[in-house]
C-alpha cells in the first residue's frame, strides 16, 4: 500500500516539474497587451488594462485600471514580476510603483517606429521572435507609399454633439501616431501646425476644407458643418487603429482599401 502511493506521488512530483512556471506579468496599456498576445505568451499576463480591447483572452484577466487611474491593490496582490507601461513624463505612477518595490518596464509609444520597438521589447523579454508581426507591417507600409496621393487630409478620432449638431471636433495634429500612417500615402496634415490630438476649430475647416476626412469614431459622424461643404469622408475602424501595436497592420490595409480606386 505505502509503495502505491509512495509511487503516486513521485509521478504527481515529476508532472509538477515538467509544467512551466511563467512569469507573472501586469500590463497597464491596451497596446503591451496584444504585443504580448500576438506573440503567444498570453499566459505570463495575470492582469491587464481597463481599457483591454483585445485578445478575448486577455481581456478575462483580472483588470488593474491604467497608468493614470491605477488600482495599486489589485496590481499588489497580483504579485507580478514586471508591470508593463508607457512612457510619461514625471509619471505618478512609476514612482509609486517603485515605492512598492515591483520591477518595472516604461516603454515609448508614440509613433510608428515605436511600434517596431515595442514588439522587439516584448521579444527580447518572452524570448519569442517578432519578426513575422514587423513583416506584416512592413508590406502594408510599403502598399500605402505606394499611393502617391496629393491634397490633405483631416483626422478626426471623435466628436461631441448637441441637439444633434456637431459641436467640437478632436483631431490628429502633427507628432501622432495616426496621422504619421495617413502621411505615408502622400497626403498632408491639414491640421499640421498643431502637435497632438486637440480640438479643431470648426470654422476654420469651413473657410479652408480638406481634401479628404478620415473619421476614427465609434458614433456616426452626422453632418459636419453645412449642407454647402461637402466634405469626402473615409470611416476607419477604430478598434484597432487607435492602438499603437502590432495591429496596426489592419488600420494600415483599411486605410489603403478605402483609398484605391
Amino acid at each position: 500500500m505505502m509503495k502505491g502511493l509512495r509511487a503516486i506521488f513521485f509521478i504527481l512530483f515529476f508532472l509538477s516539474l515538467s509544467q512551466p512556471i511563467w512569469p507573472r506579468w501586469v500590463s497597464m496599456v491596451p497596446a503591451i497587451t496584444e504585443t504580448i498576445h500576438e506573440l503567444g505568451v498570453g499566459e505570463r499576463l495575470v492582469g491587464v488594462s481597463s481599457f483591454c480591447q483585445y485578445s478575448t483572452e486577455a481581456c478575462k484577466k483580472i483588470a488593474v485600471g491604467t497608468p493614470f487611474t491605477p488600482d495599486y491593490e489589485k496590481i499588489l496582490k497580483l504579485k507580478p514580476e514586471l508591470v508593463l507601461t508607457q512612457e510619461m513624463k514625471d509619471s505618478q505612477f512609476e514612482n509609486k510603483i517603485k515605492k512598492m518595490g515591483l520591477a518595472y518596464k516604461s516603454i515609448k509609444l508614440e509613433d510608428l517606429n515605436d511600434v517596431f520597438k515595442l514588439i522587439d521589447e516584448i521579444s527580447l523579454l518572452s524570448k519569442v521572435k517578432g519578426t513575422h508581426l514587423k513583416k506584416k507591417i512592413e508590406k502594408q507600409r510599403t502598399k500605402l507609399k505606394s499611393l502617391e496621393k496629393t491634397g490633405r487630409f483631416l483626422a478626426i478620432i471623435s466628436r461631441k454633439k448637441i441637439d444633434d449638431k456637431v459641436v467640437s471636433l478632436t483631431a490628429a495634429g502633427k507628432k501622432t501616431y495616426l496621422a504619421e500612417v495617413i502621411e505615408l500615402t502622400g497626403y498632408t496634415n491639414w491640421f499640421e501646425k498643431v502637435e497632438g490630438y486637440k480640438e479643431v476649430n470648426l470654422e476654420a475647416i469651413l473657410q479652408s476644407p480638406p481634401d479628404i476626412v478620415f473619421y476614427f469614431g465609434k458614433e456616426e459622424l452626422g453632418n459636419l458643418l453645412s449642407p454647402m461643404v461637402k466634405l469626402k469622408i473615409k470611416k476607419i475602424d477604430p478598434t484597432h487603429a487607435l492602438i499603437p501595436g502590432p495591429r496596426v497592420h489592419l488600420y494600415m490595409e483599411e486605410l489603403y482599401e478605402a483609398l484605391i480606386p
